[in-house]
C-alpha cells in the first residue's frame, strides 16, 4: 500500500508541473485505504482546492 502511494506520488512529480494540490487525491486514497485495511473503519475526507 505504501509502495503504491509513493509510486503514484513519484509519477505526478515526474510530470514536472505538480503543485501541492496535485497530490491531494493520491493522499486521500492512501489514507482511506489505510483506515479501511488497518483500522477496519471507513472514513470521509474533505479536500480543499484553490479558491
Amino acid at each position: 500500500m505504501t509502495a503504491e502511494y509513493l509510486h503514484q506520488i513519484f509519477k505526478k512529480y515526474q510530470k514536472g508541473d505538480a503543485t501541492e494540490i496535485s497530490y491531494y487525491s493520491t493522499l486521500e486514497k492512501f489514507v482511506k485505504e489505510f483506515s479501511e485495511s488497518k483500522r477496519k473503519k471507513k472514513i470521509e475526507i474533505t479536500t480543499i482546492g484553490i479558491r
